[in-house]
C-alpha cells in the first residue's frame, strides 16, 4: 500500500481544503493526513496482516518518531489490547525521506535504515532536487541496502528495473 496525502487540488481533503494558501495546504495536507493514516494503521487491535507493506510518500519523516512515541504511550495507557505501534511500524512501513528536511537524519536513524526507500520521482517543483540524496544518506542507507529495501517493500519495481515485464 502506498499512502499519499491529498493536496485539495483534484479531490476533497479535510485538511488541505482548510487553507486558502497553497503553502499551508501542502505543508499540513500531506503530513496531517498521513498522521491520521499512520495512527489508523498502527493502532489496529489485530495488528496488520503478515506481509503487508506500507510506503509513506511525500509527507516528510521528521514527525514520524514523535507521533509513534505518542501513539505508543497512549495505546499502552488507554487501550491495552493494541500491539505496540512502534513495532508495527518497524515490521510493515517504509518512508521516503526528503534530504532537505531539517531533522531528516535524526528521524531516519530513529526509524531505521531498513525502512528507508529512495524517492524516484524527484525532482519535484515544490521540494528538493535528488542530487544530494545519496550524499546525505549513503552512510545511513547505502545503495545495496536501498535495493534490498525496495525489493522487500516494492518488489515489482525491482523486476521492472531488471527488464522483467511483470
Amino acid at each position: 500500500i502506498s499512502v499519499h496525502g491529498g493536496t485539495g487540488c483534484h479531490q476533497w481533503s479535510p485538511l488541505a481544503d482548510a487553507y486558502e494558501d497553497y503553502a499551508m495546504t501542502h505543508a499540513f495536507g500531506h503530513m496531517g493526513e498521513q498522521m491520521i493514516a499512520l495512527a489508523d494503521l498502527v493502532t489496529r487491535p489485530d495488528g496488520l496482516p503478515d506481509g503487508l507493506r506500507v510506503v509513506m510518500l511525500e509527507s516528510g519523516i521528521a514527525w514520524i518518531p514523535s507521533v509513534l512515541g505518542r501513539l505508543a504511550g497512549h495505546t499502552r495507557r488507554l487501550s491495552g489490547n493494541v500491539p505496540d505501534p512502534v513495532e508495527t511500524f518497524r515490521g510493515h512501513f517504509a518512508v521516503v525521506p526528503d534530504p532537505g528536511e531539517e531533522h531528516v537524519l535524526w528521524a531516519a536513524r530513529q526509524i531505521g535504515a531498513e525502512s528507508i526507500l529512495f524517492g524516484s520521482d524527484y525532482p519535484h517543483w515544490d521540494t528538493v532536487e535528488s542530487g544530494g540524496w545519496l550524499t546525505r544518506f549513503s552512510d545511513l542507507c547505502p545503495p545495496d541496502l536501498l535495493a534490498a529495501n525496495t525489493s522487500r517493500f516494492v518488489p515489482r519495481l525491482v523486476g521492472q528495473a531488471a527488464g522483467d515485464p511483470r
